[in-house]
């Protein structure tokens, strides 16, 4: 539609598609492009994008699951080099009192 020397242009479109639309029709029109929205109504969105969804979803929840698992294994390990350090101390107190009974890390 013309209304008074403007085209006037109404459409229904999903609003992933409408991300850049203020960029493009700026652009196009050198600055002079006006647009408004205003929302219609809430529909699935199609079987392909929800697959896409779901398997983006899939793969963020796996790599996060990764990380922790590996940050786990980690503290772990940290954990364990305490604990012989520890041992170790021990150990050494122990020899120190007993001269004749000495202990070693691999007797514990």
């Amino acid at each position: 539609d013309v209304i008074n020397g403007q085209v006037v242009i109404n459409a229904c479109v999903p609003l992933a598609d409408m991300f850049g639309f203020s960029t493009d029709l700026r652009s196009s029109t050198q600055g002079k492009g006006e647009y408004t929205m205003e929302y219609r109504a809430h529909e699935p969105a199609p079987t392909m994008v929800q697959q896409e969804l779901v398997k983006a979803f899939a793969e963020e929840k796996a790599a996060k699951e990764k990380k922790t698992r590996e940050r786990m294994r980690a503290e772990r390990g940290r954990g364990q080099e305490q604990d012989k350090g520890h041992r170790l101390r021990v150990l050494k107190h122990f020899n120190g009192l007993n001269a004749d009974r000495a202990l070693t890390p691999e007797s514990v």
